[in-house]
């Protein structure tokens, strides 16, 4: 049997233990050179960290290192408890400290990696171990004379896994030591700082940070680096332009309506200067105009002495001039006005420039002086008795009115300010009118709406007036003129051309005012701004079957109008003047006097007033807009007492009002009439049944208005004709209106119509006009509770009378009425009016003012805020009435409002405090 013998060298165990430590030697050595990042220690370790790891430069890292150092963080594993703020606090820059947060978050993750993938491989190895025993166990049992003994093999395997555990239980225990380490040094200096004397400068933003509060010097260092840096940073990344404004795209439309407004206004400009004589002249003054003749004079006589030499001086300094006002970047203005349009320059001033306008106004007073104007025909003119110097040329149109209100509505100067339309009617011919347009080029005081030498005279028909200019006018048949549809389909409009105009003012006048409106003695509409389409088309009428024509206060574009004319809509050339209201058209006449000039001696003069209308209505149409304009009326003078001489016309008038009378009563007429025919009866008789001689048809008449206020589904125009009829009889007749039986209907029907959108206006104004002369709030205040739906709780109150007393809490009263708004204004209104008048009668009693108070109080938490207002503007006024016109205590007067007070403190309170502020205001008046 054969032995099997193994041969080993001569040191067996040497070579096998050095190749094992070599092993061992290459694992602690790779280990090292990973724990090197987390071991290191002091300065040194944190520089390489700093220099090597992160790529900072020496200079910075080294820097970084002192600062880091003397606030505790010495080591690399220290700054895992650093923060951001820390970091930036000791100096570090934003990219570095978040640069260093990142390595050594990155760091700790790959340490904890390693660790449990070191953990693992050592499980790994030893159940690989444990099976390698195994079979080495079972190999070599049978391996006879092994030179390996068991001893050997269990160093083998015990070596390997303690090699492992000493890794791990070294890097732990370094850990630890260095921990200790920290926190005795940390104790040694704290053991010598005083914690109470440090205060503020020992805190940091980590534990053992000692930072110190920086002096005004520094921080302002610190800000001048800091915004170094910024602008340096800007300069590298480039800086943000803000992208340039949008700016509005041209209109078109309105662009190519400016154009022919424009056209249009030149043309009429070069027909209106195309006869003027002479040479331009500076608008300054006229001695500027005398001085320049004078150097045209003797620089035209001086030219035959002018040199060669001199001739080329002067045009060099003219070609100079010109090169510099051609260089020159300021913008041309009038030297007058100031305005930059339409600007030309002055010859015999260079460099001075004036607009056309100013031109043309100095034009026109230069000819004056002059008497170069080419006169017009003495014949034809209707003002023979004014003086020839001031009549042969007619420079504007004056409107007088006593409206101070629309001196802030009216633009008259610079390149927008607006035009102006009169209209009346054309006597003796159905749908024929005469119109008027023209530039406003003033409004305000009479006194200073003078042209040159012409001042202006303040008169009785009013303080305020109209200045007209470069005005046109128009012979108009609707049935005739040129129509077209608007844009939206919903009006018709009738165009004005240069073709069939007639210049009224200026030297190119072809017409005088009074000749156009020869025969013409109704009334005046004054239209501001009117609406116009581009090419002179201005509104018609609706569109659709039957559409009516537009009123003159819905053709405005939102100023107003005014209405020229007396309470029976007549004489309204009496406001019109062409000599700055010294005299008036038609108290200016021919020689031989009119039938109505000779019988005006014979009756007391009406006194002229001008109604100025608001129509407040929103009609479907473009054209229907609210107009800014006051309605006001003056107090007429209609009675005209009965004379012997009266002519054969004014019996004629009395016979027509009887047979109106008859018409309106006959049911058969009455049935088959059209709306038109009545209302125009409806008119007359309200003319005829105001005069003195008819005064017995009174009752009748005022029946029929009656029956037509009280009807269902009547004509707007009939119910407006009803109204302007009551008010005149109501005038006539005075205090004697209300005891009339058929007064209380046409009182309810009238308040009712407020709420009217077609006749709440009217009615308004009819009021007015009663109010003071025929009713006071005595002896209306049923009826004012009846519209408002509390009739009940009035006539109840009102058979109470003896027993009322003031309560601290007043009734709740609720409205079960519709909207009350325009009622509630009304009634706001004429208690103020009320309490201002001399002299009151019937005055309110105590009773009555403690039902006035109701009826304001049940709107008081009305949903419309203009309702609202007009709570607080009536209960005001009523305490001011009961102060004021009853000599009731303030503290009566209050309790009145005492619900209110629970209700809306702070609303009673702002009422009290006005009431008691125009007290006070008109104690120290008196």
């Amino acid at each position: 049997m054969s032995t099997r013998v193994l041969t080993l060298p001569t040191t067996p165990q040497g070579i096998g233990r050095s190749g094992r430590r070599s092993e061992d030697d290459r694992q602690e050595a790779t280990n090292a050179s990973f724990n090197s990042f987390h071991t290191s220690d002091g300065r040194a370790g944190l520089f390489d960290f700093l220099h090597n790891e992160l790529r900072i430069s020496s200079d910075i890292a080294e820097t970084y290192c002192t600062s880091l150092t003397e606030n505790g963080y010495d080591d690399v594993p220290s700054l895992q408890d650093a923060t951001e703020m820390d970091l930036k606090e000791f100096g570090v820059k934003i990219g570095h400290v978040r640069r260093i947060k990142r390595a050594v978050f990155s760091n700790c993750m790959r340490k904890e990696r390693y660790s449990a993938g070191r953990m693992r491989r050592a499980s790994e190895l030893q159940m690989v171990s444990s099976e390698v025993a195994k079979d080495g166990s079972s190999g070599r049992s049978s391996i006879d004379g092994s030179l390996l003994s068991d001893f050997a093999r269990q160093e083998m395997m015990s070596t390997r896994e303690h090699s492992f555990d000493m890794d791990v239980a070294d890097s732990k225990e370094t850990l630890i030591r260095k921990q200790a380490e920290k926190i005795a040094s940390l104790e040694a200096k704290l053991a010598h700082i005083d914690l109470h004397d440090s205060g503020e400068s020992s805190r940091g933003g980590s534990a053992d940070t000692f930072s110190r509060r920086l002096t005004a010097e520094e921080r302002l260092i610190m800000h001048r680096e800091r915004k170094m840096q910024e602008e340096k940073y800007k300069e590298q990344t480039g800086k943000w332009d803000a992208p340039p404004p949008l700016k509005k795209e041209p209109n078109l439309t309105k662009r190519k309506i400016e154009e022919e407004e424009r056209t249009s206004k030149k043309s009429a400009r070069k027909s209106l200067s195309r006869d003027s004589v002479g040479r331009r002249s500076p608008p300054n003054s006229q001695q500027a105009g005398r001085k320049n003749s004078k150097q045209r004079q003797s620089r035209s006589d001086g030219d035959t002495s002018v040199t060669n030499s001199e001739r080329h001086h002067n045009i060099k300094e003219d070609r100079d001039r010109d090169f510099k006002r051609q260089r020159s970047p300021i913008k041309i203005r009038c030297d007058t006005c100031q305005s930059t349009r339409d600007c030309e320059e002055d010859v015999d001033n260079p460099g001075t420039f004036y607009c056309k306008s100013c031109w043309e106004e100095y034009e026109s007073e230069a000819s004056k002086m002059e008497n170069v104007t080419r006169p017009l025909d003495q014949g034809k003119d209707l003002f023979s008795d004014v003086a020839s110097s001031s009549s042969e040329v007619y420079h504007a149109i004056w409107i007088a009115h006593d409206n101070p209100q629309l001196g802030e509505k009216i633009i008259y100067s610079g390149p927008r300010r607006m035009e102006c339309m009169l209209e009346t009617k054309e006597p003796g011919k159905k749908d024929c009118v005469r119109i008027i347009v023209g530039d406003i080029d003033y409004s305000g005081k009479v006194q200073n709406a003078g042209i040159g030498n012409v001042q202006g005279v303040e008169s009785e028909q009013g303080a305020e007036c109209i200045r007209l200019r470069n005005t046109r006018g128009y012979y108009v048949d609707h049935n005739q003129v040129a129509t077209r549809l608007s844009r939206d389909k919903t009006i018709y409009e009738f165009h004005l051309g240069d073709d069939n105009a007639h210049i009224l003012t200026g030297k190119s006048a072809t017409m005088s005012v009074g000749e156009f409106f020869k025969d013409c003695h109704g009334a005046i509409d004054v239209i501001l701004d009117p609406q116009r389409d581009a090419g002179g088309w201005y509104p018609q009428k609706e569109a659709r079957s039957g559409g009516r024509k537009i009123a003159p206060q819905f053709r405005s574009k939102g100023v107003g109008y005014i209405r020229l004319g007396d309470d029976m809509s007549e004489n309204g050339l009496a406001f019109l003047s062409v000599n700055a209201c010294s005299t008036f058209l038609s108290s200016v006449g021919t020689k031989k006097k009119s039938p109505a000039a000779t019988k005006s001696s014979s009756f007391t003069t009406p006194k002229l007033s001008s109604h100025k209308t608001v129509e407040d209505s929103n009609v479907q149409s473009r054209v229907a807009r609210k107009t800014v304009s006051a309605t006001r009326q003056l107090k007429p003078t209609v009675e005209i007492p009965t004379t012997d001489d009266s002519d054969d016309e004014s019996v004629e008038e009395v016979q027509n009002t009887a047979d109106v009378l008859k018409q309106l009563q006959s049911a058969d007429m009455a049935s088959n009439m059209k709306w038109k025919d009545k209302a125009e009866l409806i008119s007359q008789l309200g003319k005829g049944a105001s005069r003195q001689e008819w005064r017995h048809s009174r009752p009748q008449a005022l029946n029929v208005l009656q029956d037509t206020l009280g009807g269902k589904n009547v004509n707007v125009h009939v119910v407006r004709s009803a109204l302007i009829a009551t008010g005149m009889i109501g005038i006539s007749m005075g205090g004697e209106l209300v005891s009339q039986i058929s007064w209380k209907t046409i009182m309810i029907e009238t308040i009712k119509l407020l709420k009217s959108k077609q006749c709440g206006t009217v009615a308004k104004t009819v009021l007015a006009q009663l109010h003071g002369r025929c009713f006071t709030l005595a002896n209306s205040l049923d009826m004012v509770t009846h519209v408002l739906g509390l009739g009940m709780v009035a006539s109840a109150s009102k058979s109470k009378k003896s027993t009322l007393t003031d309560t601290p809490k007043p009734r709740k009263i609720s409205a079960v009425g519709g909207n009350n708004i325009e009622v509630i204004e009304w009634l706001a209104e004429t208690t103020e009016r009320e309490r201002n008048m001399d002299v009151i009668d019937p005055i309110l009693e105590t009773s009555s003012l403690n039902v006035l108070v109701d009826l304001f109080l049940s709107h008081a938490d009305h949903r419309d805020q203009r309702c609202r207002k007009n709570v607080s503007d009536g209960l005001m006024h009523c305490i001011l009435y009961g102060v004021k016109n009853l000599g009731m205590e303030m503290t009566r007067v209050l309790r009145m409002l005492s619900g209110l007070k629970e209700t809306n403190p702070k609303g009673w309170n702002q009422i009290v405090l006005s009431a008691q502020a125009v007290l006070e205001d008109e104690r120290n008046g008196q």
